[in-house]
Formats: structure tokens, sequence, C-alpha cells
């Protein structure tokens, strides 16, 4: 997609500047002229979260890094420089011409990251701007924080964005869902992740995975990266944290070394004189867009046998292996030859609540479940 969205607003500002050098008038453009894809109107007619991750995954292929990083490490920035530059321009132009300014194709004029919070829109933010307020009045208190009422990645993206307006109550909720539940109750502890640094949702949730363990997991996560590296996140806050977890060190041929994974928790528990019992559980690879499926997580993992080995020789077992790739819609979770190994595909908020409430277990009957749970479901029968 970027590589033809990139060839197709070059062949688009070429086009505009013969138009300007021949007087010619827009409304005799022709799109066989011009010679582009429907990539941009394609891009268009994607919906939540898969258009987010998309956007964010093609902005930063097309685009690269300016003078200011940090603002091609905000996905607000770059969503309103896809579709101001090029997303735009290119879709007025597949447009036909009696139908100029219609916006026939439904698209959304406003970035997936700019979009203006509505009232109505959810009950999350229908939450979020009740505590906003009370912050701003003084008059929160304890009870009116519910700890399941936002999930991670909301949360963060409350954090980051809207001009700083929800981050007093992002962060308040954030406190609230880690130490008060999670931690408590023990979920979700002496966890790994290891996540993308250009996706915000795996971002977020490798966030939100480092907080709830203990010893030297604690504050860590580990990048997606053929040099994989256990890092101490940094930050005062939501927003610092974020900003310094998109700053790791990414892959670009969208490979991960999970074999180097495995070897360096064993060489930190073993540094770390870690007793059995607080060795890693699980190691969470949240990814996107990579091609993960049943038998080809094996090469990027080594001989997993030998794996066994080494841990079983230092007196550990093998952390469970739980591969997310988030992007993957249409397919339920995989089962592989191995038992230690669960690969999931696709993403929504019901699933990822899911996840969360049953310890980062997520299986093809609870996907079923979830896909049919939906209200518009309920009248209907099953005649076999």
């Amino acid at each position: 997609m970027a590589e033809c969205l990139k060839h197709d607003i070059q062949k688009w500002n070429e086009h505009q500047q013969q138009r300007r050098e021949h007087g010619q008038k827009e409304k005799k453009m022709k799109t066989l002229e011009l010679n582009i894809t429907s990539v941009a109107r394609c891009l268009g007619l994607m919906l939540p979260p898969t258009d987010q991750l998309m956007y964010e995954t093609v902005a930063r292929k097309l685009f690269q890094p300016g003078e200011s990083q940090s603002e091609f490490s905000n996905p607000m920035s770059l969503q309103q420089r896809l579709q101001k530059e090029v997303l735009v321009p290119l879709r007025q132009t597949l447009a036909p011409a009696n139908e100029e300014g219609a916006n026939k194709w439904g698209y959304d004029p406003c970035p997936a990251y700019d979009r203006k919070p509505n009232v109505g829109a959810s009950a999350a933010h229908k939450y979020m701007l009740v505590l906003k307020k009370a912050i701003a009045s003084e008059s929160v208190s304890e009870n009116m924080i519910e700890a399941s009422a936002v999930l991670p990645h909301w949360i963060v993206r409350y954090a980051v964005e809207y001009n700083g307006r929800y981050e007093r109550a992002a962060e308040l909720q954030w406190k609230r869902m880690v130490e008060d539940v999670y931690k408590k109750q023990g979920r979700l502890n002496n966890c790994l992740a290891v996540c993308d640094a250009g996706a915000s949702v795996s971002v977020a949730l490798g966030l939100f995975v480092s907080e709830l363990s203990q010893g030297p997991w604690e504050g860590k996560v580990v990048n997606y990266s053929q040099n994989p590296q256990l890092h101490l996140v940094r930050g005062e806050d939501l927003k610092s944290k974020f900003s310094f977890m998109h700053s790791l060190e990414e892959c670009e041929d969208w490979e991960v070394d999970l074999g180097k994974v495995f070897d360096l928790i064993l060489e930190v528990a073993v540094n770390e004189n870690v007793k059995a019992e607080q060795m890693v559980r699980k190691v969470f690879v949240f990814t996107f867009f990579k091609q993960f499926h049943d038998g080809c997580w094996k090469p990027r993992c080594g001989n997993y046998e030998e794996i066994q080995r080494k841990f079983k020789e230092k007196g550990y077992a093998v952390p469970h292996l739980v591969i997310w790739n988030l992007i993957s819609v249409g397919y339920a979770p995989l089962r592989t030859e191995e038992p230690g190994v669960t690969l999931l595909g696709g993403f929504s908020d019901a699933m990822l609540k899911s996840f969360l409430e049953n310890d980062g277990q997520l299986g093809p009957n609870q996907v079923m479940e979830l896909a049919i749970s939906p209200q518009c479901y309920q009248t209907l029968a099953v005649f076999d």
C-alpha cells in the first residue's frame, strides 16, 4: 500500500504541475490519464481498529523521519500528514467529476488518531468525560474510578492525545487498573511482552504487562527485533513512557528472533538467581502485519527442544509463548504442535477484555462466543 500511494501521489503531483502549466481546468482531469491505483480509496473503507493500525503502518513506510523525531513518533501527526498530503487529494481525484465534493466513498476526512471525542461515542468516553470534569472541579473520589471501565490501549490514547485534556484522568484510571485490580488479583503477573515499537496498540499492551510483574521483570519490555534486548521503561507518566517505547529499535524486515528472547530470559534469571516460582510464566509477542501462522514461528524460535533442555537444566519451566498478530482479521486462534505455544489473530475490544480477564488465555471457543455475543445475534436460530 505504501509503495502504491508513493507512486500515486508522485503521479498526481506531476499531473497537477502539468495542469497548471497548460491552464487545464480541474474538472477535466481524468483518472486514467493519471494511471493511479485505488489504494487511497480502499484504505478509507477499513473499520476500526484495523484502520488505525494500517494507517499508522502505511504512514511510517511512506514518510521518513524528519528533523523532529517527536513528530514522527506521534501517531496523530502521522495520521494528519497522511490524510492531508496523500489520501484526500487522491480520493478527490478518484471520485467521479459529477460527484465533486460528495464524499462518495464515505471516508472520514478526520484521521483515525485525530478524531475529536464525541460524548455519545461510547460508554468508555462518557466515563472519561465524567472523570475529567470531576478532576477539574476537584470533586473526584476513589469510588468514582472503575478499574475495568476503560481498556489499556484506550487509556494510553487518552493520555497522549486530545492536547492533554484527558491526561490526568488517564493517569488516575491507569493507576487504579494496574494497582487495585491486576496486581492484587495476580492476573498477568510475571509475564514479559515483546512488542512492536511502531504500533500504538502493541506499545500500550506491552507497557501494561510490564507494570504487572515483579523482580527483574518489573517495568521491563523486549523490543521486537532480530537483536532483542530487555529494556527498563523510562518515564514519569504514561505520555513519557509511551514516547520512550516508541523510540525502541524496531526490526525493519519484520522478523523477530524468539530464540534470542528465550536465551535473554534465561540469562537474566540465572544472573539474578530468580526462583523457579518467580520465572516468567508467559511471553506475549504483540505484533501486527507479521505473517505468523501454524508452524512458521519455529524458524524464529530456533530449536524449541534445545530451549526446553536449557531451561530444564537450570531448573526452570519454559514460559508459555503467546504470539498475537493484532491486525490479522478473519481467523481464530490456531492450534500448534507444541503445547506451550498459542497463536492469536485479529483484534477487538471484546477479545482484549476476555484476554485480560482470563490471565492471557484466549482459545477458539472463546473467540467464537465473542463473535456471536452482540445483541443482534441473540434472536437468530440455527437450523441443521
